[in-house]
């Protein structure tokens, strides 16, 4: 399965005032010419496709048209955005069955059942090329941690390491044929190199790899 692993495309960032349109829009030209190029099964945006939660009509207009031609550059790549710690879940979210009909699938927040749960199935994406099961997605958007849903109460593990632990377990029960698994987040890991980043900027807070379990076959994450 070959991938095109992208993130933090903080679309409407403006650089001391200047307007980066330009470079912006060029920027999502040449993902286009990658995937006509390299042709891809799948494409992960892992997080904060725009710079701020209101983004102006202009820039979720840029977003809209260009993640359309990267689309039709390859209509049977499978596509997989989820929500940084920058943008509204709720607007990423808005048109998400109308983007699943053109194989785009937009994860925007963590799912739950009516009574609190979690939905793991919400957040698991099968990678498909002419019908063919290519492989899996388990899609995890920017989450608190006291915003993950709560654990049975005869576990002793924090939310956020239990869920990405069950999430990847309900995956393995359906991967009977050993297919990759691609796992998407936006966070940092502990450790990272952060040369050049200002960890005073941006929340950095960092979670020991051991946090995201075990059971992927690539990990594709954003934030830095």
């Amino acid at each position: 399965m070959k991938i095109l692993h992208t993130s933090d495309w903080h679309l409407g960032h403006k650089l001391y005032g200047y307007d980066r349109t330009e470079e912006q829009l060029s920027f999502l030209n040449q993902l286009k010419d990658i995937v006509v190029d390299q042709q891809p099964d799948l494409m992960v945006v892992s997080g904060d496709i725009f710079h701020t939660a209101a983004p102006p009509i202009d820039v979720q207009t840029m977003f809209v048209e260009s993640l359309l031609n990267i689309h039709q550059a390859r209509p049977e790549m499978t596509i997989v955005v989820t929500a940084g710690n920058h943008d509204s879940y709720s607007r990423l979210e808005i048109d998400k069955s109308l983007w699943e009909s053109q194989n785009v699938f937009i994860i925007g927040n963590i799912a739950q059942n009516e009574d609190r749960t979690a939905n793991y199935d919400a957040h698991i994406i099968e990678v498909r090329n002419n019908d063919q099961l290519k492989g899996y997605v388990a899609a995890v958007p920017y989450c608190f941690e006291q915003n993950f849903p709560q654990v049975p109460e005869d576990i002793t593990e924090e939310r956020q390491s239990y869920y990405f632990k069950a999430l990847l377990q309900a995956i393995g029960e359906r991967n009977t044929q050993g297919l990759p698994v691609v796992m998407m987040a936006h966070l940092t890991i502990q450790n990272s190199d952060l040369t050049g980043h200002d960890g005073s900027i941006g929340n950095v807070s960092a979670i020991p790899l051991a946090d995201l379990s075990t059971g992927y076959d690539y990990l594709a994450l954003g934030h830095i």
